[in-house]
């Protein structure tokens, strides 16, 4: 893609943006730099110069290291149900296995034993269990490639000002 220049405005200034990116994406980025700075703005501090900006900025990366963190929460959570997905599968195979030699010895033999009974109800327990764990998987999945999706679109966060550790933290230490 070639560099583009895109102007924006930001907190009421111009600025020049050298981007790979579409001016479109480039300007939604601004709109939401904009939308930050007018909730540091109107937070009721007497925030001036580029205060604002620097305050909406601290607020975004705060957002974005949260959701960063979810997503890795979210890795960790499809590994871990990928791993006992597998366990499952292999245990589901063990008892298949199982049921093949009880069904072959239940053909050969009318008569099947309390044992092998019991094996055939595990197996279908297993067999539930898995379709479970398949479809937990399945949800994981969905959440975590939605959450891919959205690198730091926080809409829980967006007005609730105490979800903003910096609006009246550096306020409070400057402008005494």
């Amino acid at each position: 893609m070639a560099v583009k220049r895109v102007e924006v405005v930001i907190n009421s200034r111009k600025y020049t943006v050298l981007a790979d990116e579409t001016e479109e994406y480039i300007n939604k980025l601004a709109d939401h730099i904009n939308e930050k700075v007018k909730l540091v703005l109107g937070s009721g501090q007497n925030v001036i110069g580029e205060r604002p900006v620097i305050l909406a900025a601290l607020n975004i990366c705060d957002e974005y290291f949260k959701c960063e963190e979810a997503g890795k929460l979210l890795s960790e959570q499809l590994v871990a149900q990928n791993e006992k997905l597998e366990l499952a599968n292999k245990t589901i195979g063990e008892l298949e296995s199982a049921n093949k030699a009880v069904l072959e010895h239940r053909n050969s033999n009318p008569q099947i034993s309390f044992e092998e009974e019991e094996a055939i109800l595990a197996l279908d327990k297993a067999k539930a269990r898995i379709k479970e764990l398949e479809e937990q998987v399945a949800s994981l999945q969905k959440n975590a490639n939605n959450q891919n999706n959205r690198p730091y679109n926080n809409q829980n966060n967006h007005n609730n000002q105490s979800n903003r550790p910096y609006n009246n933290s550096y306020n409070n230490r400057h402008n005494r």
